[in-house]
């Protein structure tokens, strides 16, 4: 699969990586509070939701979908 990422050349943090997946899906990690002093992750939310494990569920990654940190 491609990985297509925004400004990761310019921002040392990735504060977004998005993969194109064999399906024709999209499967996004965004992490817009990332900095370097920031050391753990505060909340974490699936495609919008709330989320309170320390897991997401493969189908995320294999039917598109968005983890955000």
């Amino acid at each position: 699969t491609a990985s297509v990422t925004d400004g990761a050349e310019d921002d040392p943090e990735l504060r977004r990586l998005a993969d194109a997946l064999e399906n024709g899906k999209r499967f996004t990690l965004r992490a817009p509070g990332t900095d370097r002093g920031k050391t753990y992750i505060q909340s974490v939310k699936v495609n919008g939701k709330a989320w309170n494990k320390t897991w997401f569920p493969h189908d995320v990654v294999a039917e598109g979908g968005t983890v955000e940190l």
